[in-house]
């Protein structure tokens, strides 16, 4: 019993050995054996041996602030929050910390191509709104007249805010 505690074995004639190999070695029933340099290897049961540094592992977390997800997004810190709280898809931050939340950078890439997230790069094809000013100039009529136009009803207009604009394609008909 003591010669196990203190790492050695019993001979046959009664003295207590070290164990074989290095002080703080594993014992050679171990599956974890040291090769040349020190590099450590793992038996794998009649199949050779494979180094421990060789074996499988997941790469550290590289940390993504809402910053970068506000680039890699194309989207505002209020559309990272809209994300975050309503697609279910959309990771879970590892940490809220004092700069704010943090991502891990992996997990929000492979969503952004498993979702086909596309920022809204192309912004030509969108329609070019005309404020209250131009559609008067437009009409030729005062801007007063295009104001009782919009009390009345009497023309299609959108609010975007509290700003009021018109789609030419449907002022032309």
């Amino acid at each position: 019993e003591l010669s196990r505690s203190l790492g050695g074995h019993r001979s046959g004639a009664g003295e207590l050995e070290d164990a074989p190999g290095r002080p703080g070695a594993a014992p050679e029933s171990s599956p974890i054996t040291r090769g040349r340099g020190g590099a450590a290897w793992q038996s794998t049961m009649g199949r050779g041996c494979l180094p421990l540094d060789l074996r499988p592992r997941r790469p550290p977390v590289q940390a993504a602030p809402e910053t970068y997800l506000l680039n890699l997004l194309g989207i505002s810190r209020q559309g990272v929050d809209y994300l975050a709280k309503n697609d279910p898809t959309f990771p879970a931050p590892l940490a809220v910390l004092s700069i704010g939340r943090v991502w891990e950078r992996r997990d929000v890439e492979k969503w952004a191509r498993e979702t086909l997230w596309r920022p809204m790069a192309n912004t030509d094809a969108l329609p070019q709104l005309l404020t209250i000013d131009q559609l008067a100039e437009r009409l030729g009529v005062s801007i007063r007249h295009i104001r009782r136009l919009i009390a009345e009803r009497r023309v299609p207009y959108l609010k975007v805010g509290w700003f009021i604009r018109f789609d030419p394609a449907e002022i032309a008909t």
